[in-house]
């Protein structure tokens, strides 16, 4: 390795998505603005992937390699929390999950403040 090289990162396999996904599931989308993936619904299937309803009310089309469902990314990426919905995002640990109630119990790695937040308050690095 010369003075100048740079190590290649190999590429992670793409996770598996379930069988049962398709339109009206609601997983998480990599954002093509920033990398970050968030909460939304798939609303349509097309050639290039699927239209995804981001909970901001964005949609785009959106790889279905770029897909993740809710458990994958709450066990293998890292967190960050909008901390009391007010739009900026911190580092954070779930500690709970309860989708039947639409609710992340969550803890920020900064100051340890616990709180819950719905799915539209999380994103992952992708």
């Amino acid at each position: 390795m010369g003075l100048f090289s740079k190590k290649v990162e190999p590429k992670k396999p793409v996770p598996p998505l379930s069988d049962s996904i398709g339109i009206g599931s609601y997983l998480y989308a990599r954002y093509s603005g920033d990398g970050f993936f968030y909460f939304g619904k798939i609303v349509a299937e097309n050639k290039d992937g699927v239209s995804f309803h981001y909970y901001d009310d964005f949609v785009e089309t959106v790889s279905w390699s770029d897909l993740r469902e809710v458990g994958y990314c709450v066990g293998n990426m890292k967190a960050q929390g909008n901390w009391e919905n007010r739009g900026y995002f911190y580092p954070c640990t779930i500690q709970n999950v309860n989708l039947a109630a639409n609710r992340f119990i969550v803890r920020y790695t900064q100051d340890g403040v616990i709180e819950q937040a719905a799915p539209k308050q999380i994103r992952f690095e992708g």
